[in-house]
């Protein structure tokens, strides 16, 4: 993903070097935070002149949107309510510098809304990213220049090895053979979600009692 977002050698299929690379994957599975570390990679921050993060949302408000962009990139409260004006300022502060701009959590999938919102990202120079998270494949074919980065579910050996980590002290199960049988069945309700795994180990972490812990 570092490489993709840095290298001078990948460019758009739409022709303008602007990629579009979408993550995409179900509610717990970690677009976030694989978006967040990629975001403050060294190699990242070195290699943009201008890094952004905004959340979007169900609420796809172009205004709203807009307003984050600009704020992100500058730094500072923007107070304008027109969205022209907005674009005019982001055009200003993102015209030919190399920028990263993560979009978090996308949800609409109208496409007109989509060419709006990144009509005054286009000023931006050559090799300029964008980075958009979500939950929708619709959403990510819509907008991606390159392939989905679609993010699967943990093995069920990853899952055992975070959940113990996280239900029992120094990630030993040894000392609690009855409630490791039951952390089998337990996993498999969480169906790879690393989110879900984390919760649920960091629930029962303290208890000790059997029955809660088929109740789980």
């Amino acid at each position: 993903m570092v490489s993709l977002l840095t290298s001078d050698s990948s460019s758009s299929s739409a022709g303008d070097g602007i990629l579009v690379v979408p993550i995409c994957g179900m509610g717990g599975l970690g677009r976030k935070t694989l978006a967040q570390l990629v975001y403050n990679d060294e190699r990242v921050v070195k290699h943009f002149e201008v890094r952004a993060w905004v959340y979007v949302s169900e609420d796809f408000d172009l205004i709203r949107l807009a307003k984050a962009i600009i704020e992100s990139v500058t730094g500072s409260a923007f107070y304008l309510t027109n969205l022209d004006t907005i674009q005019d300022s982001i055009k200003k502060a993102l015209k030919e510098k190399m920028f990263l701009l993560v979009l978090d959590d996308v949800w609409n999938e109208n496409c007109n809304d989509w060419d709006v919102l990144r009509a005054p990202l286009m000023v931006g120079a050559r090799g300029s990213r964008i980075l958009v998270t979500t939950r929708s494949q619709r959403v990510s074919s819509m907008i991606g220049t390159v392939p989905t980065h679609s993010l699967p579910g943990l093995s069920d050996d990853d899952c055992w090895s975070l959940f113990i980590r996280r239900a029992f002290a120094e990630g030993n199960s040894d000392a609690q053979p009855n409630l490791a049988m039951i952390s089998k069945e337990i996993i498999k309700k969480c169906n790879g979600l690393p989110l879900a795994v984390k919760t649920l180990g960091g629930m029962l972490r303290y208890k000790l009692d059997v029955v809660e812990w088929e109740q789980s």
